[in-house]
Formats: C-alpha cells, sequence, structure tokens
C-alpha cells in the first residue's frame, strides 16, 4: 500500500483535530468504546468453553430426548 499523499493527510488531520479543545478523535459517537468489558467477558468465555470442547479426547454424543428416532 502506497503512502497517503500530503494533502490528504492534511485534510484527515485537519478533520480527526477539529474538535474543542483540541484533542485528537477519530470518531465522532457518543457510543462507549468497543469491546465493553461485558463483551469482553463474553467472548473470552465463549473461547473458552471452544477451547475446552476441542480438547476432548472422546467423542461424545448429542443426546436430544425429545427426539424422534425415526429409521
Amino acid at each position: 500500500m502506497h503512502p497517503r499523499r500530503p494533502d490528504i493527510e492534511a485534510a484527515l488531520t485537519d478533520l480527526r483535530t477539529r474538535f474543542p479543545g483540541g484533542k485528537v478523535v477519530d470518531h465522532w459517537s457518543s457510543e462507549p468504546p468497543w469491546p465493553t468489558p461485558e463483551q469482553q467477558r463474553l467472548r473470552d468465555a465463549w473461547l473458552d468453553s471452544m477451547a475446552e470442547a476441542l480438547t476432548q479426547q472422546d467423542f461424545v454424543p448429542i443426546s436430544i430426548p425429545e427426539a424422534r428416532i425415526t429409521s
């Protein structure tokens, strides 16, 4: 990927810094940063459960008691 032209970079910098107090911002939203701590906790729990399932040595068949057996 080639570097940006200086005039494009200057325009982007102007857009990023056009905020009261001169604070550099890259987003114009009131949304909280992503992921939120709760989203991160859920993602970590999901990854842990997947890792645990993938490390099982034995095949454990899924049984659904309500399922009808058709043959």
